[in-house]
């Protein structure tokens, strides 16, 4: 039983040690709020769920441009206390309407139960800006690098404004004059300002009307792009083949992520689905329409990780009850084994003659040596003994239920009678124990005694 109970011990702790690293993990999710149309802004999030007990260091590479305006995040270092957090970016101001896809977050850490690196992604987020009357200029797209020790930030576009301030003094009429002067040549500077503005305006319109042409194209040949690097790579024969498997398995394509370079090169990765909510995640490259590492990784949802997290609990708290109630059970046989096998001590009868006897000898010890009042009352507990033990009686007898017992089953019971008369009254009474009346007692409980047996 020892080694059951070591086998049980040796398989929870290994079960603990692969449930534990399991039930502890770092989630990222990203989330754009806010007014999404143009002259709006739009505010980006990160969301993180950190189930480790422990502050957890990491770096974050993050892509998030809207148009014209965003953030490129090559390196970001960030600390994630237990429990949920949030990460939020500074509003982009949105100035041209369309859908826009936002890359996944990616954020790496050190496990701090096992010590390996791991990586966790969040999905990516497309929005739609709605159409709009346009407002401010374009912040542009920043650039940072914020890790092991340097920092590094750029801006691509940039827009700055200038002020304009006056100040008038004096007194008399001089200054009067000098003050129309210059309220004159304020009112031609404010109408000539105005019309500065308007053309500035004017220009900023066109301006902005030729930026957005150009985003739009750039955008349009960005997708053609796509389009056209999609056709390249589901035309090829090594794709084809392993996507046919996964089809037939019961996968079905939910997302892609396509990021080419060229018609016929890029990078690639599909989101795959099966009928029963499993997720597979087909990536790789091509090269000149050549497939290389290309890999097929499993993927867990977010709530399916959550069930098999219960699961695992489940079962380890199952394991631990068994392991437990296995021990009681085991300490427990081994406790009836043991009573069972302990010799069981058998009583010998009491031999309440041999012990009679025996009372009344050292009754007579007590006497010759001048205690005469122990030894009366010697004799007396002697016979109550014997009668108590004879008669199979469960409790001892006094003077008084001996000779009512006596009486009541018609035994002899004078001669008795008179030997615990005279017991009682040098015991209690205070009578002087003579010899004579001792060795009269004593003979009388011999042959008591004697004449029972």
């Amino acid at each position: 039983m020892k080694w059951g109970l070591g086998v049980t011990t040796a398989l929870l702790c290994i079960l603990f040690l692969v449930l534990v690293p399991s039930i502890f993990a770092l989630t990222v999710e990203k989330k754009v709020e806010g007014n999404l149309k143009v002259g709006g802004k739009a505010g980006i999030s990160l969301f993180f769920d950190n189930t480790f007990s422990t502050d957890l260091p990491i770096k974050i590479v993050d892509k998030n441009i809207i148009g014209v305006n965003g953030y490129d995040v090559q390196c970001l270092e960030h600390s994630i206390p237990p429990g949920q957090s949030q990460i939020q970016y500074e509003e982009l101001q949105l100035i041209i309407d369309g859908t826009f896809t936002l890359d996944p977050a990616t954020v790496t850490f050190s496990n701090p139960e096992t010590g390996k690196k791991e990586e966790v992604k969040s999905r990516e987020v497309k929005i739609k800006v709605a159409g709009g009357n346009a407002q401010g200029s374009a912040q542009g797209i920043t650039t940072l690098y914020q890790c092991d020790g340097q920092r590094m930030q750029s801006t691509s576009i940039s827009s700055q404004g200038g002020s304009f301030s006056m100040q008038v003094g004096g007194n008399g009429m001089q200054i009067q004059q000098q003050v129309q002067q210059q309220m004159q040549q304020q009112s031609q500077q404010s109408q000539q300002q105005t019309q500065q503005n308007q053309l500035e305006n004017n220009q900023m319109s066109q301006d902005t009307q030729a930026l957005q042409q150009q985003l739009r194209r750039e955008m349009a040949e960005k997708q053609h792009m796509e389009q056209q690097f999609k056709q390249t790579l589901e035309g090829n024969k090594e794709f084809q083949e392993q996507l046919q498997q996964l089809i037939q398995q019961g996968f079905r394509p939910q997302q892609n992520d396509l990021n080419p370079s060229s018609n016929i090169s890029g990078n690639f990765s599909y989101q795959m689905q099966h009928q029963n909510g499993n997720n597979v995640e087909l990536k790789g490259e091509m090269q000149n329409n050549s497939i290389s590492n290309m890999t097929l990784e499993e993927k867990k949802s977010e709530e399916q990780q959550e069930k098999s997290y219960w699961w695992m609990i489940w079962i380890f708290l199952f394991a631990m009850l068994c392991g437990v109630l296995a021990y009681y059970l085991n300490k427990r046989k081994n406790s009836v084994i043991e009573t069972l096998l302990e010799p069981t001590a058998v009583e010998e009868p009491l031999d309440y003659h041999r012990l009679a006897k025996d009372y009344l000898k050292e009754a007579e010890r007590l006497f010759d040596s001048g205690n005469g009042k122990d030894a009366f009352g010697k004799v007396s507990y002697a016979i109550r003994f014997f009668a108590t033990h004879k008669y199979g009686l469960k409790k001892e007898l006094t003077s008084t239920d001996l000779l009512r017992y006596l009486k009541k089953h018609k035994l002899e019971s004078s001669s008795i009678q008179k030997c615990l008369e005279h017991c009682a009254l040098v015991e209690f009474a205070k009578v002087k124990p003579e010899k004579r009346l001792f060795m009269e007692s004593l003979n009388r409980g011999k042959d008591f005694i004697k004449y029972i047996v």
